[in-house]
């Protein structure tokens, strides 16, 4: 009796979602193990999203429209792309009633690159692999860190004005690597500097590097107009890209404090040590 009281406390569902600009290969696709694809065109796909919900409690298409977003935002960083809900389709429910909640989404059209069939699988099996490795770091209160740098990533790419995309992979770097205390400028930079380079000329290049970006996103957010070249962006994309995926693949899964202590202590014993 007891079995069958707690069989009831959990419903499974599916719910299904119109995906555009995920760059899905024409062979097997090997997503997680929650979570198919069904191919609509060369851009957009039909997900499935099979959940676990309690009955009464929890919304099937809300809490499937989590995970999935969870899953895309990883994948936009592996991928460098832009893949996003453009509406859901409602949800089912796998077994009993079956019945079917429609709740309408956002529109959002995106372009798609041109890529081959084998780097569309690897870029697919890589989000799979670092989404199955951090999924349950990645709705937690010591990691928004990570959670508010994939999303200022994301906002970052799908901006349409360069100023505004390198505001947001500022403010990437910012949730990674500033605290409360102490000046933000030198801070972000000698952090960042620290997490990225490989040599000490590497440190030396991203710190001011780091500086002139930093100075660049104040003038634009007190009011001036400088000029953000192409450089700038590709510059300041590729410190937030490398530093996201550098933190995900760690096996350790640091929190910000213990990140942050392990590079200003590095920082320190090099200074310390001249």
């Amino acid at each position: 009796m007891s079995m069958s009281r707690e069989a009831s406390t959990v419903e499974r569902w599916k719910a299904n979602f119109i995906v555009d600009g995920l760059l899905l290969p024409t062979g097997a696709m090997a997503g997680p193990s929650w979570l198919s694809f069904e191919k609509l065109d060369d851009s957009r796909v039909r997900a499935s999203v099979h959940v676990m919900v309690s009955p009464g409690t929890e919304d099937p298409v809300d809490k499937a429209r989590k995970r999935l977003v969870n899953f895309l935002s990883l994948y936009n960083v592996v991928a460098q792309g832009e893949a996003r809900i453009e509406r859901d389709e409602g949800a089912s429910q796998v077994a009993g009633m079956g019945f079917l909640k429609m709740i309408s989404g956002t529109i959002r059209i995106r372009a798609v690159p041109a890529l081959s069939e084998k780097e569309r699988i690897a870029l697919l099996a890589d989000s799979t692999a670092l989404f199955q490795d951090n999924e349950e770091i990645l709705d937690k209160s010591e990691y928004l860190h990570l959670r508010l740098a994939i999303d200022y990533y994301n906002f970052g790419k799908s901006s349409t004005r360069p100023e505004e995309s390198l505001i947001n992979w500022v403010i990437a770097l910012e949730a990674l690597y500033s605290d409360p205390a102490g000046e933000l400028r030198h801070k972000l930079s000698v952090r960042a500097a620290w997490m990225l380079a490989e040599t000490s000329q590497e440190r030396v290049t991203i710190a001011k590097r780091m500086r002139e970006l930093y100075d660049l996103r104040s003038e634009i957010v007190h009011g001036g107009r400088p000029r953000v070249s192409g450089n700038d962006l590709q510059t300041v994309e590729s410190y937030v890209y490398e530093s996201i995926i550098r933190l995900l693949k760690r096996r350790d899964k640091p929190t910000k404090r213990s990140i942050l202590q392990e590079l200003d202590e590095a920082a320190l014993g090099v200074s310390g040590a001249t």
